[in-house]
């Protein structure tokens, strides 16, 4: 980890939205702020509604903060314009979401290629890239099958590989495992926990499991708006 220069740094950040005609808007995240290092794995975890999954949209661009600033190495992020935020988080970021979603009609390989669409030139690398990250997590011999021919676990590791495809500095997950059954989810949280030690990426998930969580390096605990450490992993 590079202990001088975060990779990103959350300062202050606060999200507020207006409350119905008359009343008062309704804060959703107050004065959080947090710093990721290169090659470190965070968890935050929290109840329904304490704002992680806002607070990830924020981090990732896809949302904006009512105050506060969002910085990526030295570069504000939080202001950018729709062009460059999409930019941004095309070459920087990789996102796992609850639900995979693949596209049914596609293959495993097929699926980790979308992100790589947009650029050019890389067509032979980025293929030969998707099937290693494949083979890295179990699904050496599932590269051709469609996701309806892969179990819920299979097609969530298939999600993890796409967010990665673009050799993405920062992983952003939001519940990635909220929909496996208990062993599948305990496969990709190794992966996830995996990534910073074995390839160097940075990763933020957000998680109800707290003993999932634990398996990060650190863990912060949202509770109405507001974070805390909560501890960090043996």
């Amino acid at each position: 980890m590079n202990a001088e220069q975060p990779l990103l740094r959350a300062i202050n950040i606060s999200k507020r939205y207006e409350g119905p005609v008359g009343g008062q808007p309704v804060a959703v995240l107050t004065d959080v702020s947090l710093q990721l290092s290169h090659g470190e794995s965070v968890a935050i975890v929290g109840p329904s509604g304490s704002g992680k999954s806002t607070l990830l949209n924020i981090l990732g661009t896809l949302d904006e903060p009512t105050t506060g600033e969002v910085w990526c190495d030295d570069k504000r992020i939080d202001n950018l314009g729709p062009k460059q935020s999409a930019a941004f988080r095309r070459d920087r970021l990789g996102f796992i979401f609850q639900m995979h979603h693949l596209m049914p009609q596609c293959t495993a390989i097929e699926n980790v290629l979308i992100p790589t669409l947009a650029k050019e030139g890389r067509g032979r690398a980025m293929y030969q890239r998707a099937e290693e990250l494949l083979k890295s997590v179990g699904l050496g011999d599932r590269l051709h099958h469609m996701p309806g021919q892969l179990s819920g676990g299979e097609c969530q590791r298939v999600a993890v590989v796409r967010a990665l495809i673009n050799e993405p500095a920062v992983i952003l997950a939001d519940e990635p495992t909220g929909s496996l059954d208990a062993n599948a989810a305990g496969d990709v949280w190794s992966i996830l926990s995996n990534l910073s030690r074995d390839r160097g990426v940075a990763t933020i998930a957000v998680t109800h499991a707290r003993h999932l969580a634990e398996r990060m390096d650190r863990v912060l605990e949202l509770h109405t708006g507001s974070l805390t450490v909560q501890g960090a992993a043996s």
